[in-house]
């Protein structure tokens, strides 16, 4: 029966049926973009949290350590002037009593006492784990003039820091150095020797004039522990390839956890764009934001402030998460308002109907990279040809490709998991 033949009750009730469809239509497509929306500033606001987290652990670590160099400078043995000058644990007290700090905290590969005059009075022998390391030739290099054993017996204590938070500037007694490849470090360790951290304060006499310095050198990654940790939240929360970096005030980075390849090229994308999105001017302006000129990522930055008066380092703290992770825990509660037509889905591993580009696919809720992958490969593939497109510069490009690399793999290795 043709249109012209119907009834005018089947005429009516067909566009009844087109008058409800169209504002259905309208409201799903508004609550699928304000829940993709919400999504992103939820993710935002949870990273530039996690990064102010591991920014106040770090403080507060090494307000521990700002404090261990002027503690370990009590022990009376320092004040034993027969022990002075003596190469060996065997021979001198000091260094024993500096072998059992290093074996302690197992922080510091080397730790050393100074005099007035930049002479080493003593240093370790034996690293964390009690093993012999040759430190003999230290005893012979000169400190004199070195801007921390300068600042260490002119008493000009390092009590902030170019962003320290109101407050933190309480703590003293205590030279701090910026994290630098130090010459004894490669003296003993090589020349990959990691970097370290200065801490040096003055030891007195039972006559309360100063009889040297004691200095501790700290490695870097001493913060490693506390990177690895917040990655593991972040994994649990469904950001599987989550990757975490310490720079410096010039955005150099320190350290990192997660796909540290990665890093060099994220860094230089951000380089590329504008400064405000520019790691190092973050750094050197002591910002905290989200970064949203990185093609196929999600960043925050936060900055280092201080903790319990300490004035802590001029240090930031980026987290960056594949923008794709974002998406698809925006697919997964966008799943939980449309469900597909039938009976609602009565258990997490459920399947929806869910756009995805100009089709529909049928795909399960998302937590991590291994469930990416299970949920197919339309949204994947095509967000990362659009992650490809927006990098805008040679090293954006570079960095949306190494997602698409690595997020493929991992959907090929789903795909076959459900298969199975």
């Amino acid at each position: 029966m043709q249109y012209s033949q119907w009834p005018i009750a089947r005429k009516l009730a067909l566009l009844c049926l087109a008058f409800g469809l169209v504002p259905v239509a309208l409201v799903a497509t508004f609550i699928l973009n304000r829940s993709t929306n919400t999504v992103r500033e939820r993710t935002a606001d949870r990273l530039r949290e996690a990064a102010g987290h591991v920014a106040d652990k770090i403080d507060r670590n090494l307000f521990e350590r700002y404090g261990d160099v002027q503690a370990f400078g009590f022990n009376e043995v320092v004040r034993d002037s027969s022990q002075w000058y003596k190469t060996g644990a065997q021979h001198n007290r000091i260094a024993d009593r500096m072998n059992a700090y290093v074996a302690a905290y197992g922080l510091y590969p080397i730790t050393q006492l100074v005099d007035p005059s930049g002479r080493v009075m003593a240093v370790n022998d034996l690293d964390a784990t009690g093993t012999s390391i040759n430190t003999s030739p230290l005893m012979s290099v000169s400190h004199a003039n070195e801007p921390w054993l300068t600042a260490c017996m002119s008493g000009q204590f390092t009590r902030s820091m170019a962003y320290s938070a109101k407050g933190n500037t309480a703590a003293t007694g205590t030279i701090i150095e910026a994290a630098h490849t130090n010459r004894a470090m490669t003296t003993v360790f090589g020349d990959n020797a990691e970097q370290v951290i200065g801490f040096a304060a003055p030891v007195r006499g039972a006559n309360g004039l100063t009889i040297g310095c004691w200095r501790n050198l700290a490695s870097v990654s001493l913060v490693r522990g506390i990177l690895a940790d917040a990655q593991s939240s972040l994994v649990a929360a469904g950001y599987a390839h989550a990757v975490l970096t310490v720079v410096d005030s010039t955005g150099r980075p320190l350290t990192s956890v997660g796909d540290s390849t990665l890093v060099p090229t994220l860094l230089e994308t951000m380089k590329s764009r504008w400064c405000l999105d520019h790691v190092a001017c973050l750094a050197s302006r002591g910002r905290s934001r989200v970064i949203s000129a990185v093609p196929a990522t999600q960043v925050a930055y936060a900055h280092l402030t201080g903790a319990l008066g300490y004035p802590g380092m001029n240090w930031g703290v980026l987290i960056s998460v594949p923008q794709l992770e974002v998406g698809c825990r925006g697919q997964h509660q966008r799943a939980a308002l449309l469900p597909s037509s039938g009976s609602a889905p009565s258990s997490p591993s459920a399947s929806y109907s869910l756009p995805c580009g100009s089709g529909v696919v049928s795909r399960s809720p998302c937590s991590d990279m291994a469930d990416v992958a299970a949920c197919g490969g339309c949204r994947a593939h095509r967000s990362h040809r659009g992650m490809a497109l927006a990098g805008r510069d040679r090293t954006g490009g570079q960095l949306a490709q190494r997602y698409r690399r690595r997020t493929t793999a991992a959907c090929r290795n789903g795909k076959r998991a459900v298969a199975r």
